[in-house]
C-alpha cells in the first residue's frame, strides 16, 4: 500500500531506545536506554484532528501500510508510539499484545460502547485478536459467546472469560456460512436455514438476542452475524479475512437514523 519496493514486515515490538531526535530529547519524556513498547500506529502528528483521534489523521499500521516494520534489529517510530512497558509482563508478552488489544479495545469501547450485562458474540474467538475481544468484553461484564472451529479452541474461549462457544464445524451447521442468496424467492429459505445457528447462539446467551457482534471474517459470515442482532444491536467490523463484499438481508426495526448514527 505504500508503493515502495522494500518492505520490512511486522508491527509492534518491545525495544530499547537507542537514539532520539533533538525535539523528542528536549521533551524529556523518553530517554536512551529505556525499555519501551512500540504502538504500531503512525499518523500525521501535525493534523488538527490528531488530538481528537489518530485514526482521523492519516492513520497507518506500521509494517503493513508503511515499509518500515519492526522485524529488524532497529526500528524507527514517532515519539507518541513509544509507551511504557509493564514489569508484570514477560518480554514476549510485552512485545505481542499491542495491535490486537488496541483494535478490540477501540472496537468494543469506543465504537460499540459495550455495557455490563450485554450479550457479545465474537467471530474467530480463539485467534490472536478474537481471544482479546473475549477477555476485554468479559472484563467489562458482558456475557460472551465465541465462534470457533474446534472444541479445544472453544475451551480457550471459556478460559478467557467467555460463557459459551459455538463450533462452526458442527454437522448441523455445514454449508451455512455463505453470502445470502440474491434472488428474492430464495431469501426466506436462506434465512430459515440459519435457525440451528441462531438457536445455538441463543442457548449460550440466556435465550436472548445478541447486543454486540465483533466481526473479523467478512463476506462469509457477515449475513449470519447481522441475523443474530436484536433491537438496538451493534456490529463492529475489522479484518475481513474472507473478503470485503458484505451483503445481508434487512430486518424490521424501530430505530430512527438519528439513533443508529449517534
Amino acid at each position: 500500500p505504500h508503493g515502495r519496493d522494500l518492505q520490512v514486515p511486522a508491527w509492534g515490538a518491545l525495544a530499547l531506545v537507542a537514539g532520539l531526535g533533538s525535539e523528542v530529547a528536549g521533551e524529556g519524556r523518553l530517554r536512551v536506554g529505556e525499555l519501551r513498547v512500540l504502538y504500531p500506529g503512525v499518523s500525521n502528528l501535525l493534523s488538527p484532528r490528531a488530538g481528537e483521534d489518530p485514526m482521523h489523521a492519516d492513520f497507518k499500521i506500521q509494517g503493513y501500510e508503511t515499509p518500515d516494520g519492526s522485524f529488524a534489529q532497529f526500528v524507527r517510530g514517532q515519539a507518541p508510539q513509544w509507551l511504557a512497558h509493564s514489569e508484570r509482563l514477560t518480554l514476549a508478552e510485552g512485545s505481542s499484545y499491542m495491535l490486537d488489544l488496541e483494535t478490540v479495545y477501540k472496537a468494543l469501547y469506543d465504537v460499540a460502547r459495550v455495557q455490563p450485562g450485554e450479550r457479545v458474540f465474537v467471530e474467530g474467538a480463539a485467534g490472536g485478536t478474537g481471544i482479546y475481544a473475549v477477555a476485554v468484553a468479559a472484563l467489562r461484564g458482558a456475557r460472551v459467546t465465541g465462534l470457533v472451529s474446534t472444541d479445544d479452541k472453544g475451551r480457550l474461549v471459556l478460559a478467557a472469560g467467555g460463557h459459551a462457544f459455538v463450533n462452526r464445524k458442527a454437522p448441523e451447521l455445514a454449508g451455512l456460512f455463505t453470502p445470502p442468496p440474491l434472488a428474492a424467492g430464495d431469501q426466506h429459505a436462506g434465512r430459515a436455514r440459519g435457525e440451528p445457528f441462531r438457536e445455538r447462539v441463543r442457548a449460550g446467551q440466556g435465550a436472548e438476542p445478541v447486543d454486540v457482534v465483533v466481526s473479523s471474517v467478512g463476506r462469509d459470515l457477515f449475513a449470519r452475524m447481522i441475523d443474530l442482532l436484536g433491537p438496538g444491536g451493534r456490529l463492529v467490523f475489522y479484518g475481513a479475512t474472507s473478503g470485503y463484499t458484505l451483503t445481508f438481508l434487512g430486518k424490521p426495526g424501530r430505530s430512527t437514523p438519528a439513533e443508529m448514527l449517534r
